[in-house]
């Protein structure tokens, strides 16, 4: 791709300094693309200084020999810029007459040692009469056949050059000829070039991973580091989120400083971009490059659009390149892509955005960064907007959030009602576009409801774009950060009436502005207002009055707006659900209103008519359903962690119980799901980010104290107790096998040592229930050499009560069951093999094949086994 390539007269034009650090870059790229990381470079200094006979040094001992531009793990770089003919390379390399002491010190250690010229151009007998001179003098060595020497010229140097795009593009931009939008590392946010870029890190915990199961916030330090671990992996596509404001762009340069925490990735490998502007080659045909020629890159993108992700990742991730992503959340799309590696930012703490307010204006005091601190909610781009337009004499303490607000939109340029007016309109919506041709022209909509001129709303746009107020990609713009709009909302809802408003966003023809408007709406739960135009679009004669019937596209509002009336959203759904049709996976919005059940059922006292709706969706579900299982859904709200829900363990386990009552096939099928979820005691997951719009939301409730944990798990084991009594066979062999399958964790992990130890001694004495038998053989296989001698004892005296006592129950033990469970391991020593149980079965069937009685009672359970390995009972039993 000759966009990156350069020629060897650009080499030359760098100045000495620029050429030294070319090659410790060039250093650091190779040894990431041999898998090593870049800490093994060395180099800095002044070109002058004495440096031992070396300018960059490389230390990566694992490195093997190869014929490539660093052909030892042990390698020293002398870098000139001036030419170096035969007579200078030796030269160079002696002091005093003899070699160099450093020359020794890499010929001990089976080194390398390379002489760099920004200047020569060299042809073979050019370059053989050079390296004849450096072996001349590596021959005076006492290790001298241990030393490797070479000379690059500055053609051998742009051809190294070509092997990596990032350092190529870190040249042009040293020669002040950059590709159209393509930057090397370098202050990627918008720090201006004279102040103090330092990154700024503190204990607060902003930073989520939101593919973890508990999506605790961490500090940014933690967060650094999770970062960097997944771009060191091959192939791997990381994203980062947040608000605008947060320091998305400044967390991803954070990634490749050294001086912020440990094991920083190399700015040598780093290709950064915003895909605002105008990129020339193509995202994607540059990821097509590089995959290519299996460059190792680590490729920033910034302000990319999830299609844009959601293609480079494809194309990232089906290649076997030395090639990471890392995109930065598009701030204006509504839309979401479903990633696998997603960094989430939360607004920093108030202590950091005053340290920044700080650095940035100096003369406007701590008390003054305090209030706009405390004012921004941790947002810096607002504080910063804000900082920008106090006088350094002034002082905000007595100033209110009014107060603030106006000066942060006035900035200077004197209060202009009618500007303030089009951008309370234009926040209406949470993004939209100023293209008059496309989307039913969204702008003229806006100034229709708010009564103006376009053309004075598109300039209004356009200087809320010059104040920092608005961002714009391509044709579409938003008022930014969302905290500001959701202010200046607030006051078009106070200003314009609900009617006029939906007059004009309630036309078929502006479905994507009407939707963008209900996302807006869904941060503003709290403001009557807001409340009052959701109603009206539930209301008869509305768009979601008859849910039933709407598209997809109509319900997506439905999803936003719901955070502003929980209630009244539940209502429509309890409603629609009574309709024939509705509550089914025949629905072909199903998914859509499950998900909208899952948040619903986050408060205590909506969970159990949520679930119940939920349940009659499930009721049609085939068991095992694996592709957007609703099953799997409710599984989730009964999880001891993770559940989203508040909901009391009480009201969990009734909910169970009323399952287990109602006697039909299809609620116990959904009912051992839930108890397979509710009794999990090791691995709990969720890929919900437990949000509702700007209402506060959590992973749900969770025990506080050992003793609440064990009454979650003691809860669950109650309601399945007079099952266990009952006179339906099938109904008692079912809650067997249910407790028999989780007995290990229900052990081992939760400790529900008593009611568990009752349980056996009750039930499954002598035999009477050969699956519990296995199930506390195999834990103390598993667990007996780590166990206490207590629990230990307790545990071996369960084994013998409930072994098998005749022929009958040791063939159930035995035959009718996996009998691979019956394998031991205690000690590290196999205690019951594979071949002994192969014996205990010939056995067995021996001893049945003597007694007609029994095998007439075992033969349902010998035929549902035909087939099983565990039936050849050998020939003799035949």
């Amino acid at each position: 791709m000759r966009f990156f390539e350069l020629d060897a007269v650009d080499i030359t034009a760098l100045s000495a300094g620029d050429l030294r650090e070319l090659v410790a870059r060039l250093c650091e790229a190779e040894v990431i693309q041999q898998g090593r990381r870049p800490k093994s470079v060395m180099w800095g200094g002044a070109q002058a200084a004495p440096d031992g006979g070396l300018d960059v040094r490389i230390e990566a001992m694992d490195l093997p020999s190869n014929d490539g531009f660093v052909p030892r793990g042990i390698c020293g770089f002398q870098v000139k810029k001036h030419a170096m003919g035969a007579a200078a390379c030796r030269d160079e390399m002696l002091e005093g007459g003899t070699p160099k002491l450093v020359l020794a010190d890499l010929a001990d250690r089976n080194g390398a040692y390379i002489i760099v010229s920004g200047k020569d151009d060299c042809s073979d007998s050019m370059l053989a009469s050079r390296v004849r001179a450096m072996e001349a003098v590596a021959e005076t060595l006492p290790g001298k056949a241990s030393l490797r020497v070479d000379f690059y010229g500055r053609d051998r140097l742009a051809t190294w050059l070509r092997r990596h795009p990032s350092v190529a593009l870190w040249v042009r931009a040293r020669l002040g000829r950059p590709l159209s939008g393509w930057r090397p590392f370098g202050r990627w946010a918008a720090t201006p070039p004279a102040q103090n870029d330092a990154f700024l890190v503190d204990d607060h915990p902003c930073v989520i991973d939101a593919n973890s199961s508990a999506k605790t916030p961490m500090p940014v330090s933690e967060g650094i580091h999770l970062a960097r671990e997944r771009l060191r992996r091959r192939g791997s596509a990381v994203r980062i989120t947040g608000l605008s404001g947060v320091g998305k762009t400044r967390f991803a340069q954070a990634l490749f400083e050294a001086n912020v925490g440990e094991e920083a990735l190399s700015p040598a490998s780093a290709i950064y971009a915003d895909l605002g502007e105008n990129l020339t080659p193509t995202a994607s045909e540059l990821v097509s490059y590089i995959v290519a020629n299996d460059h190792a890159v680590q490729l920033v993108l910034d302000n990319c659009p999830p299609d844009v992700h959601r293609q480079l990742q494809k194309q990232v991730s089906a290649s076997s390149a030395m090639l990471s992503l890392l995109t930065i959340e598009y701030d204006i799309s509504d839309d979401r892509p479903e990633e696998t590696e997603v960094i989430h930012l939360e607004p920093c703490s108030e202590e950091t955005v005053s340290m920044l307010i700080q650095r940035r204006h100096p003369d406007i005091g701590k008390l003054n960064a305090g209030k706009i601190a405390e004012f921004s909610g941790g947002n810096s781009r607002i504080a910063i907007a804000l900082a920008s337009r106090v006088d350094a004499d002034e002082t905000l303490t007595n100033f209110s959030d009014e107060d603030l607000f106006h000066r942060l939109f006035s900035q200077r340029k004197g209060a202009s009602n009618e500007l303030l007016e089009c951008a309370e309109a234009l926040s209406l919506v949470y993004s939209f576009n100023v293209s008059s041709s496309e989307f039913n022209d969204e702008l003229g909509v806006l100034s229709a409801i708010v009564g103006l001129d376009r053309r004075g709303l598109h300039r209004a746009q356009a200087e809320l774009m010059r104040r920092q107020l608005a961002q714009s990609r391509g044709e579409w713009r938003a008022v930014l950060p969302h905290a500001l709009a959701n202010r200046l909302a607030k006051r078009a809802l106070e200003n314009i009436p609900v009617d006029a408003i939906n007059a004009e966003l309630l036309k078929p023809e502006n479905l994507r502005l009407f939707v963008s408007c209900a996302h807006r709406l869904g941060y503003l739960h709290d403001f009557e207002p807001a409340v009052r135009m959701a109603n009206s679009w539930v209301s008869p004669g509305g768009p979601l009055h008859d849910i039933g019937s709407c598209n997809e596209g109509t319900l997506s509002a439905l999803l936003y707006i719901a955070p502003v009336f929980p209630e009244t959203v539940l209502q429509l759904i309890e409603n629609a659900a009574t309709k024939p049709g509705f509550a089914s996976r025949e629905n072909r919005n199903f998914r859509l209103f499950v998900r909208l059940l899952h948040q619903l059922a986050y408060d205590d006292d909506k969970f159990d008519r949520a679930a119940t709706v939920m349940l009659k969706f499930s009721e049609g579900e085939k068991s095992g359903e694996n592709r957007d299982s609703i099953v799997g859904q409710m599984r989730h709200l009964f999880s001891l962690h993770l559940s989203g829900t508040l909901a009391r363990p009480e009201r969990r386990c009734a909910f169970v119980s009323k399952l287990l009552e109602s006697g039909t096939e299809r609620h116990r099928e959904i009912a051992a799901e839930l108890f397979h979820a509710a009794f999990e005691a090791t691995h709990w997951t969720s890929f919900s980010a437990f949000d509702f719009g700007a209402r506060r939301r959590d992973a749900g409730w969770q025990p506080r104290t050992r003793a609440e944990e064990l009454e979650w798990y003691i809860g669950f084991l109650n309601l399945l107790r007079p099952v266990l009594t009952c006179d339906d066979l099938t109904l008692r062999d079912w809650a067997r096998s249910l407790l028999a399958g989780h007995f290990r964790e229900l052990w081992t992990f939760a400790g529900c040592f008593d009611d568990l130890e009752e349980i056996v001694r009750s039930h499954a004495s002598k035999g009477e229930w050969p699956q519990m038998w296995v199930s506390v053989k195999k834990t103390l296989g598993f667990d007996g050499d780590s166990a206490h001698p207590d629990l230990l004892a307790r545990l071996e005296s369960l084994s013998r009560v409930a072994a098998p006592s005749d022929l009958y129950s040791e063939i159930e033990a035995y035959v009718l069951s996996n009998t691979w469970d019956h394998i031991e391991s205690r000690g590290g020593q196999v205690a019951f093999s594979d071949e002994m149980i192969k014996e205990k079965v010939i056995s067995l069937g021996e001893m049945a094949a003597a007694e007609l009685g029994c095998l007439e009672r075992l033969g349902p359970g010998l035929w549902s086994m035909v087939g099983r390995e565990s039936l050849r009972t050998g020939p003799k039993a035949a």
